[in-house]
């Protein structure tokens, strides 16, 4: 069993499976600092700024990647 997603065309993509874990890894921190303690474990503010510097060298990497894949297909069939 792999681990990756499918992308649109049916292939494996690790750059698909890293924006989503990122994103969701995004999300939880979001969604768990409106909790400053829970049970020893504290947790730091969301902090927007850092949230984009995370995610947004994965997806510039998910765009471009996807961006190139269109290219090919276009340069192929020419």
């Amino acid at each position: 069993m792999k681990l990756l997603l499918r992308s649109n065309d049916g292939k494996y993509s690790y750059s698909l499976t890293m924006v989503i874990t990122a994103f969701i890894a995004t999300l939880l921190w979001y969604i768990l600092s409106i909790f400053t303690h829970i049970k020893g474990v504290d947790i730091r503010a969301f902090d927007g700024g850092a949230a984009m510097a995370f995610l947004s060298p994965l997806l510039l990497n998910y765009y471009g990647a996807k961006s190139l894949d269109a290219k090919r297909v276009v340069d192929s069939t020419a």
